[in-house]
């Protein structure tokens, strides 16, 4: 009996033992387990963070990139900006070639006269006194009153044409409005305006009165030589620059045949060519040899 129950205290020492180990074993399984789950949220945390660092980077790069973009266009439309700027300052000065010109006041829309103590606009239609002479002074224009052939002046408190020749004062500035055109003078460098019985050049900006429409009288051109700064003339058989005034002959016809242009002289109205060593004006038709390319300088 004795032997048994040893025996029984045995088998129960042992079954202990078995279920301590494997609770042992269950626990040390258990913590590997979190162990592992803790290493890949950490993974999983820096992967996070490696993303958000890398989004933040690629914003910041397309937020530079975008900057960039946007200053290389404000600097094209400035350059752009600049470019029409000139060209429209060029266009401005070069917009009037030389000639006979009427001029009507922003006023009223009457016709400039040249009344010799006074410009005045209050003109219905076009006589003698109404015709300027506009020639062109460098980066300015001069004015030619009809009424005794004077030059106009920026005078005090008008303009008035009775001047020999050209000065300071005989000088206009001439910007293009639209369709119309601005006078500066050169006393003050104050705008003209279509006052109430005088033209006077006292204003700081353009408004509707210092608008002038300019329109050209006639359609023909005079040359001038630059050998001794005569007239040229179609002559019998050749044009030659030997004239002191403008004529008849001394009026050339200017016809645009794409980016060239056509001459035709006053005598007989017929085309000029460049024919051999002279340019005679014979021809009853445009062409190689009867379009001429014109240069401004």
């Amino acid at each position: 009996m004795e032997k048994r129950t040893k025996m029984i205290l045995l088998v129960l020492m042992l079954l202990l033992c078995s279920s301590s180990s494997a609770v042992a074993m269950m626990g040390v399984a258990d913590a590997e387990a979190k162990r592992v789950a803790a290493k890949e949220a950490a993974t999983a945390a820096a992967a996070k963070e490696a993303a958000t660092a890398a989004a933040a980077q690629e914003a910041a790069t397309a937020a530079a990139a975008k900057k960039a973009a946007t200053a290389a266009a404000a600097k094209n439309a400035a350059a752009n900006a600049a470019a029409n700027a000139e060209q429209t300052r060029i266009a401005s000065t070069e917009m009037l070639p030389n000639g006979v010109y009427t001029l009507r006041g922003g006023r009223g829309g009457k016709l400039c006269a040249d009344e010799g103590n006074r410009v005045i606009c209050n003109r219905d239609a076009v006589g003698p006194w109404e015709k300027f002479t506009i020639n062109k002074e460098g980066d300015k224009y001069s004015l030619k009153g009809s009424r005794n052939q004077k030059y106009c002046t920026d005078e005090a408190g008008k303009v008035i044409c009775d001047r020999d020749a050209v000065g300071p004062w005989e000088k206009f500035t001439i910007n293009k409005e639209g369709d119309k055109y601005s006078l500066k003078g050169s006393r003050n460098q104050k705008y003209c305006t279509d006052e109430a019985g005088k033209v006077i050049c006292d204003r700081d900006a353009v408004g509707a009165w210092e608008k002038f429409t300019v329109e050209k009288h006639g359609d023909k051109f005079s040359l001038k030589g630059g050998r001794n700064q005569k007239y040229c003339t179609d002559e019998a058989g050749k044009v030659i620059c030997d004239r002191d005034a403008v004529g008849a002959w001394e009026k050339f016809t200017v016809e645009k045949h794409g980016d060239k242009f056509s001459l035709k002289g006053g005598r007989n109205q017929k085309y000029c060519a460049d024919d051999s060593n002279t340019v005679q004006c014979n021809r009853g038709a445009v062409g190689p040899w009867e379009k001429f390319t014109l240069t401004a300088i």
